[in-house]
């Protein structure tokens, strides 16, 4: 008897992701392990999403013209994606782990001031 349906390509879905390559200049300088848990994943992703809108306001508080504009636009979308992020986290059916997942941050005060940062 023939199989119906064919078995899906082996992909581990925990492969191994790497970045920091200087547009392919060297090897890779960092890594996404494999077997990360998603929660610790998310909420490391939600701090990156939060000291790029801090960087990108301060930035903005000395550009000028089209660059402060552009700017303004990539921290409404570092807004958005804190957001998405956040709802995937709430929606996340999470079983204790040992050890167990970092705590989430909180939602980034708005605004940010460059007195805020001493």
């Amino acid at each position: 008897m023939c199989k119906g349906i064919p078995d899906p390509p082996h992909h581990p879905c925990c492969d191994r992701y790497t970045f920091g390559t200087c547009n392919h200049h060297h090897a890779p300088l960092f890594t996404v392990r494999p077997g990360v848990f998603a929660e610790d994943a998310l909420v490391h992703a939600l701090l990156l999403v939060q000291q790029t809108y801090q960087a990108t306001t301060l930035a903005r508080e000395d550009a000028h013209g089209d660059g402060r504009r552009l700017l303004g636009g990539s921290q409404l979308s570092l807004e958005m994606i804190e957001a998405l992020l956040n709802k995937v986290l709430d929606g996340l059916v999470l079983l204790p782990t040992n050890p167990p997942a970092p705590e989430r941050p909180e939602r980034l005060n708005r605004p940010v001031r460059r007195e805020d940062f001493g």
